[in-house]
């Protein structure tokens, strides 16, 4: 009975190796990422490790449910092609319930095999993935092979439950199956569904389809694709929820590349209400804790009698359309006061001096600016640059008994989240200050030192009076404060797009796998099928080279149909999705970027799927006897 179970098991993997793949890949990737559930390394980086944890548990269910359904799939096609052989089985007197637990012995051993070759490629996977979350925090990654005993064991619970899962649900289908039932699902596996329907009458359309073998492909994909409904749907499915999930993990990982260091470029930000320098006490706490400065400037900002451009924001930009009034210049203030989140700009205009400007400049390492006596420079937000208008960007300044003329708009990336102007600030030249009142102060540097947590905490204890601190029409992801640590900021968002990006990682790739695993085992499948067909080819006098050109444009079209119904479901919702979050967030990018990007590595996978089957389904042609 052993040698009975190894010989099926060996046989299975030989002819279904594209099954044996998938679930050896998916046993590494369940290793992979379940691992990050008890790496000290994340708990330690990661503050919100927690909510990972949660967040990697729920997918790996979803993952549980999809995987049970894909290893149920492959036990009933396995179990309908074996009919004949069960079939005899019970003919010569053996009992179904000892048939079935023949069959559960042998899908055990493969699933122990595929296991236990998915935890050697899951421990590379997982150094992958270790490399990726230490980039994160920029921090460099040695090769660490941290295997727990209870991430195996848990990836293994995991991985168990499909396989029994699908065998109770296959047991209640075996035992409704007498003999002549399984030859029936034995003979079902060896038929196909010819389209008798094919009308020519269209001289037009019978020209195009017989030419280069139109034809003969017509027929065979149409055929098939009647026979593949249910599967076409699911695999249409869980290929546009990998798509989906893979667009918003490109997104997240974009943000913590660029945007962070766009949206905070300076390592250390300090306001005062008080509109006089002065941080003695904050600068005696920096140099307590050894705090190395390379660069830092003290400056002012000002403000004169004028409300015109935080007037203008809260009347004309998207994000505050509710509090338009009918003309649009007019802010509604019963909803501004009823809602504190709209309260974001200061109650003047601010305005800097051109010395300051061009010191803050220097740090961030931009070019200087030259400007003339009655000029001045609108710096903005490149996020809300796209939606002023000549009346923002172009309006005189009146300081004094001297008017300003606009010069330039400026969107370098210069944190205006409340310390440079809440989403703006008007640049003027310094003999123009001293008409303005000044209105708050602030302390910018820059250090290669790590500002920690408790030296932010007392920065911030110095500065409790402060309740004028105004941060600007943000969105989603947000850090405003008075105390602005670079390096706290850089934790905290890192930790939130880790807990996001990687279980939207986990389910992308889990779902393409068990979608490529259905398709291809289909089409391999039909290779008996379709091998008379390409036999009667070859007597006509085609070539083996005709026929290989002929399999390569099958299987590449019934590749192509649940791709291109993905791309059109999948692909609308990952534009929306990752359109809203780019407009959330203030990034300057093209929004379909990451939906190119998903289908970049999503095609290298498909790929490698197609080009597996290919080789497969040539092989049974050519060479299954």
């Amino acid at each position: 009975m052993g040698n009975l179970i190894r010989n099926n098991v060996l046989a299975f993997i030989k002819k279904e190796p594209v099954y044996f793949f998938t679930m050896t890949l998916i046993a590494s990737i369940m290793f992979a990422f379940n691992s990050m559930l008890f790496s000290p390394d994340i708990k330690e980086l990661c503050e919100q490790s927690y909510a990972m944890d949660i967040l990697l548990l729920v997918s790996s269910g979803i993952i549980v449910f999809v995987n049970a359904w894909l290893v149920h799939y492959i036990m009933e096609y396995i179990l309908k092609q074996r009919g004949r052989e069960f079939a005899i089985y019970m003919s010569v007197g053996i009992k179904k319930k000892e048939i079935f637990w023949l069959y559960c012995k042998e899908t055990c051993c493969q699933a122990c095999f595929s296991w236990i070759t998915g935890l050697f490629a899951g421990c590379l996977l997982q150094q992958f993935l270790m490399d990726i979350f230490y980039h994160l925090f920029r921090i460099e990654y040695k090769i660490k092979i941290n295997i727990s005993l209870r991430c195996i064991l848990l990836s293994y619970i995991f991985y168990i439950i499909c396989y029994i899962a699908a065998l109770v649900s296959i047991r209640r289908y075996f035992m409704k199956l007498d003999i002549a039932g399984l030859l029936i699902a034995d003979r079902k596996t060896e038929q196909t569904v010819i389209n008798k329907n094919l009308s020519l009458t269209n001289k037009k359309l019978g020209t195009l389809l017989l030419k280069n073998n139109r034809l003969f492909l017509y027929r065979t994909v149409t055929s098939k694709m009647k026979t593949m409904k249910r599967v076409i749907f699911i695999t249409t499915l869980l290929l546009a929820c990998s798509l989906t999930g893979s667009t918003i993990a490109m997104f997240y990982t974009d943000y913590q590349n660029h945007q962070i260091d766009a949206e905070f470029p300076y390592s250390l930000l300090i306001y005062h209400d008080d509109g006089i320098p002065d941080f003695i006490k904050e600068k005696e706490v920096l140099k307590a804790n050894r705090i190395k400065l390379e660069t830092e400037h003290e400056y002012i900002i000002y403000k004169n009698s004028s409300e015109y451009r935080r007037i203008w924001l809260y009347t004309h930009l998207n994000y505050f359309n509710s509090l338009w009034e009918e003309n649009s210049y007019n802010i509604n203030q019963k909803v501004l006061d009823n809602n504190p989140d709209y309260d974001v700009y200061y109650q003047y205009d601010t305005f800097m001096k051109l010395s300051d400007y061009n010191k803050l400049r220097k740090m961030l390492g931009f070019p200087q600016k030259e400007l003339g006596s009655d000029k001045y420079i609108l710096q903005v937000k490149n996020r809300i640059s796209k939606e002023l208008s000549f009346g923002f960007t172009n309006k005189d300044i009146v300081i004094g008994n001297k008017t300003l003329y606009p010069y330039e708009i400026c969107t370098d990336e210069f944190e205006q989240n409340g310390h440079n102007g809440a989403d703006y600030i008007i640049v003027i030249p310094d003999e123009a200050a001293s008409s303005l009142k000044p209105y708050y102060s602030v302390y910018a540097l820059q250090t290669s030192d790590i500002i920690s947590s408790e030296v932010s905490s007392s920065l911030s204890e110095i500065n409790t009076g402060t309740d004028n601190f105004k941060y600007g029409s943000n969105h989603n992801i947000l850090y405003a404060s008075p105390v602005l640590v670079k390096t706290e900021i850089e934790g905290s968002l890192k930790s939130l797009i880790s807990v996001l990006l990687f279980p939207f990682a986990y389910i992308s790739l889990v779902f393409l796998c068990a979608t490529m695993a259905v398709l291809s085992i289909q089409l391999v499948s039909d290779s008996k099928i379709h091998k008379y067909r390409y036999m009667v080819l070859a007597r006509l006098g085609m070539k083996e080279s005709g026929i290989n050109k002929l399999v390569h444009q099958q299987l590449a079209l019934s590749y192509l149909v649940p791709a291109i119904l993905a791309l059109v479901t999948g692909g609308t919702i990952s534009l929306y999705i990752s359109r809203t979050m780019v407009y959330n967030v203030g990034m300057s990018v093209a929004y379909v970027k990451y939906l190119l990007l998903s289908l970049i590595w999503i095609a290298v996978i498909y790929l490698a799927y197609y080009i597996l089957a290919d080789l497969l389904f040539r092989r049974n042609i050519f060479f299954d006897k």
